[in-house]
């Protein structure tokens, strides 16, 4: 331990060998000066002085005393300590307490079966697979869930489907045309047609029948338009006419051009099509021609008589189309099940166009819920206030072989504050409005926006109960404790544990000893070597457990940032249960953050110590807020609103965290507590420095230049490393004001196996030129850290070439 570090005395302070050695031979000299025969500084053989190995022998002996002495010694201050359990004693002897970990958190929707319904109870358990990096992982609903099928997916409405409004009648010239499909070709035709085109792979041939698509599409509305009064648009006419033989012009030279290229085979798919389409264009001629003779008029019917006829015709159309309707979507449901029904509505359908359910704004914070088919089939009594509700907008995702998906984007999460069935003012019919909170964030075309129900808050961890006798206390066995940020409990977070005593469950609190009188209470400690246990009153207290009596406690273990998942990536179903088909996470989870590391937990306990809980300086302040449990780093400084009276206090949450609205509120009334009266202070967030760094990695021969990669991105602080202490610009690690030189990125990539040497081609800030940088300065009230990989470009490029002996 050098001079600088040791707390221990000067003239206790070890010395080493050799300083002894010559230390005593000093003194020998000084006192043997006068005596008939001198001390010899050294001696010239080995056998000619004994008092030379005496020497030896007495200064190697103290060298290990006094080294022992020293680490003793040293053993016994909080900065100076090493020993894991020296460390654990000396802060809870100072009565510090180290952050524990926290507990990642976020939402998950569970998919019901259709036509079902069920309870999820607290405590069922999804999970994640494991991944390169990230070991498996089991998270548990947080709270009860009272989950229907019906609320899968919930279609949002704020005004009705806007219905097309129909065309003025247009006179005619002469009778009308026999009842046919207007235009040149049948619809069978431009059917055939269509995947003529699909069947034409070149690109050339593909040109030709587009452009024959285009002309027969003409010449179709060339066809209508005759038929109507030429003399009221003969501009119109002439110009239709023109556009047309310019097309088949065009449609013939085309044609030329795919001529050289034969079409391919028709597949199966489009072989039954055109057989199918073959079969129609040559029944539908006669099949019209019969509708039309059973709708004609009989000569001398009366009109009462002939509407009669008329009205029950079209109800039997009706019938017919809705039966063979219904036998479809059931053969479909039979076939594909009840997903793929409502899948095929969307795709045939197209949904609603965009705006006919109406936009909402941001701000809004009602909406309408349209009924699903079937008796009883509004939201009401299935929605309760504070159930989540998903946002998501339908959007078309084109794959590289060009086919389109629809796919669900979740953009944000609601609460339901009330939910009643009403008669929509706009549709007429009765329908389920719902209020939620907050107010929506951005504009949505609820034509292509979804409300995802079912949706329940889940944390990292699995549950655990074990039988305890009084009066305690009873340790946490196994994995660690879990612990969930909360902003409103004591130091912004909430441990996961639960006791009960025969049926009477007992109320966590801050400490036993400030429950109220009479109270069934326990609360639950950090232990100084990071461990928890679950305490009860002292022995006589209202609130202690009686000795040998049995007790139910109930834990969740499992934290750490390996919760943090992103979304999407919790996807299996842990628990039983035939109702849950699938679930998954439709935003990441986050919060997880691991157990504070001893040198940060020796330099807060050394700080908090100092400051005695109340401050006087800046210094003071930001050794206070460290020691609070929402806020990692801080850094203060004068504000300049008012720069005598007011104090601008940066923070910045566990692993870097943002802190919410609610925590900066909890942050202002710890800190109100320790400050001088009159003191303003105002608390930020920490702002982030995006940097980018370009490596090169010099290999030695028959290294693994893929491993040498990871692990200097690891070292650098790019990717977490599980298990390894952080890297340079780590999240949890990085300071606030941390300067970051070139010589930094040398001294954390040296020792990397395999690398011979590394060369640093760049360093600067991410909105700056790419050059090198000897040192990037970075603000006090900043965070340093890589830049996020975008369009192709990497905050940290590491590259790697073989090392050549110059």
């Amino acid at each position: 331990m050098s001079a600088t570090t040791s707390r221990t005395p000067g003239h206790h302070r070890a010395r080493g060998h050799g300083e002894l050695l010559a230390g005593m031979q000093d003194d020998a000299r000084r006192l043997f000066a006068t005596a008939a025969r001198p001390w010899a500084p050294t001696p010239l053989t080995a056998a000619s002085d004994p008092g030379h190995g005496v020497l030896e022998c007495v200064a190697a002996a103290c060298d290990v005393l006094w080294s022992y002495e020293q680490a003793w010694s040293d053993e016994c201050f909080v900065p100076t300590a090493h020993l894991a359990a020296s460390q654990a004693r000396l802060l809870d002897l100072v009565g510090h307490r180290p952050r524990p970990a926290l507990s990642a958190a976020g939402l998950q929707q569970l998919r019901l079966k259709a036509g079902t319904q069920v309870v999820v109870p607290a405590g069922f358990a999804v999970g994640a697979p494991a991944t390169a990096d990230l070991p498996a992982a089991v998270y548990e609903t947080m709270t009860p869930l009272r989950a229907h099928a019906r609320l899968n997916e919930v279609q949002p409405f704020l005004a009705p489907v806007a219905p097309v409004a129909p065309l003025p009648p247009v006179p005619l010239t002469a009778a009308p045309p026999p009842l046919a499909l207007p235009g040149t070709t049948s619809l069978a035709e431009q059917l055939a047609s269509r995947v003529d085109a699909a069947q034409r792979g070149a690109g050339a041939a593909r040109q030709a029948a587009r452009t024959r698509q285009e002309a027969l599409a003409l010449a179709d509305l060339a066809t209508v338009v005759r038929g109507l009064d030429a003399e009221a648009c003969p501009d119109q006419l002439a110009a239709l006419c023109a556009d047309l033989c310019e097309r088949a012009h065009a449609a013939l030279e085309a044609d030329a051009v795919a001529a050289a290229h034969p079409l391919e085979p028709l597949s199966e798919s489009q072989r039954l099509v055109m057989e199918g389409l073959a079969r129609v264009d040559g029944t539908l001629p006669a099949a019209l021609s019969a509708l039309e003779v059973a709708l004609a008029r009989v000569d001398g019917e009366p009109d009462a008589d002939y509407a009669r006829r008329l009205d029950a015709m079209a109800q039997f159309l009706d019938a017919l189309v809705s039966q063979i309707l219904a036998q479809a979507r059931d053969d479909v449901v039979r076939l594909r099940g009840p997903r793929a029904l409502t899948a095929l509505d969307r795709t045939l359908a197209g949904g609603a166009r965009p705006g006919d359910l109406g936009v909402a704004g941001p701000g809004t914070d009602r909406l309408w819920l349209l009924p699903a088919t079937g008796v009883d089939a509004t939201h009401a009594g299935l929605l309760a206030p504070g159930d989540w509700l998903v946002v998501a907008e339908v959007v078309e995702v084109v794959s590289r072989d060009g086919a389109t998906s629809r796919t669900q984007l979740p953009r944000e999460a609601v609460r339901v504050v009330r939910a009643e069935d009403a008669t929509s003012p706009s549709a007429g019919e009765v329908a389920t409005r719902v209020v939620v909170t907050p107010p929506l964030t951005r504009a949505y075309d609820l034509a292509r926006t979804v409300l995802l129900g079912n949706v329940v808050p889940v944390t990292h961890g699995r549950t655990s109960s074990r039988t305890v006798t009084g009066p305690g206390p009873w340790p946490v066995v196994g994995e660690p404790l879990a612990y969930v940020a909360d902003p409103l409990a004591p130091e912004g977070r909430r441990p996961q544990a639960a006791l009960a005593v025969g049926d009477e469950p007992w109320t966590p609190v801050g400490e036993v000893v400030d429950a109220p009188a009479g109270a069934r209470a326990f609360t639950v400690d950090v232990r100084a070597d990071g461990g928890a246990q679950v305490r009860a009153g002292e022995r006589g207290a209202t609130s202690a457990v009686p000795p040998g009596t049995p007790a139910r406690l109930t834990t969740r273990q499992g934290t750490g940032a390996g919760g943090n998942r992103p979304a999407g990536a919790v996807h299996q179903v842990v628990s039983p249960s035939p109702e849950v088909v699938a679930t998954t996470n439709p935003f990441a989870l986050s919060g997880g953050a691991d157990g504070e590391d001893p040198a940060v937990a020796l330099r807060r306990a050394t700080a908090g110590v100092q400051t005695l809980d109340r401050a006087v300086t800046t210094t003071d302040l930001a050794a206070l807020l460290e020691s609070q449990g929402l806020v990692s780093r801080a850094w203060v400084g004068r504000d300049d609103a008012d720069r005598r009276r007011s104090l601008r206090v940066v923070v910045s949450g566990p692993g870097g965290a943002v802190l919410t609205a609610d925590e900066h509120a909890l942050v202002a009334r710890f800190l109100a507590a320790r400050v001088p009266p009159g003191l303003v202070l105002r608390t930020v967030d920490r702002q982030v420095v995006a940097l980018r760094a370009a490596v090169t990695l010099a290999l030695a021969p028959g290294a693994d230049p893929l491993a040498a990669g990871a692990s200097a991105r690891e070292r650098l602080g790019v990717v977490p490393a599980p298990g390894a202490p952080p890297g340079l610009l780590d999240p949890r690690a990085v300071r606030l004001g941390q300067q970051v030189s070139v010589s930094d990125l040398h001294a954390a990539l040296a020792g990397v196996p395999g690398v011979q040497r590394v060369v640093v081609h760049a360093l600067h800030r991410a909105d700056e030129p790419a050059r090198r940088a000897e040192r990037v300065r970075v603000p006090p009230d900043s965070e340093p850290r890589w830049a996020p990989d975008v369009e192709g470009t990497e905050g940290v490029t590491v590259r790697w070439e073989e090392a050549v002996d110059r």
